[in-house]
């Protein structure tokens, strides 16, 4: 079975929402490549349906496990670091990744870091950018984690995907 998560606007949801920042950033990495970080020819990211694919679609695939959930975390900051500098990251901002670090698309097992290439982050079909700390945390703590992973019992390796609605 093969679920699909939706990041809706504010509009749809009765608590607090994603942010705009983070709708953004996930319709960037789905719709607009040229936007995302790191950079290079040929990046195609995975996680949105697209029925002309028929059976070659790319879902994500839920991670479980903090310290493997960390690892794809600690790459995409290295995207961060590589574009926005080492102080970047503050109190107030946060480096956003998609695919979310809970899925093997994340910066880490979806790279050849993870059969130990340090360099493999840089080919990474994924985004990270700087956003807010504040939008970052309730976008990923309030309604990835309690009203999807949680409500929809996605449990490791299950397949889903992710549309923006307005």
């Amino acid at each position: 079975m093969v679920r699909t998560m939706m990041a809706a606007h504010s509009t749809s949801l009765p608590a607090k929402p994603p942010s705009a920042k983070t709708n953004q950033h996930i319709d960037d990495a789905l719709h607009h490549v040229e936007r995302t970080w790191p950079a290079f020819i040929g990046k195609t990211i995975p996680g949105e349906y697209k029925p002309e694919l028929g059976s070659e679609q790319r879902p994500l695939h839920r991670l479980t496990g903090e310290d493997r959930i960390d690892k794809n975390r600690l790459r995409a900051k290295k995207v961060c670091v590589d574009v926005w500098g080492d102080g970047a990251a503050t109190p107030n901002l946060n480096c956003d990744e998609f695919p979310f670090a809970s899925t093997y698309e994340g910066a880490y097992w979806s790279t050849t870091e993870a059969d130990g290439d340090s360099n493999g982050w840089m080919q990474w079909d994924g985004s990270a950018r700087m956003i807010g700390e504040e939008d970052n945390q309730d976008a990923g703590r309030d309604y990835l984690n309690t009203r999807f992973y949680k409500a929809n019992r996605i449990l490791d390796n299950d397949k889903f995907f992710v549309a923006i609605t307005s």
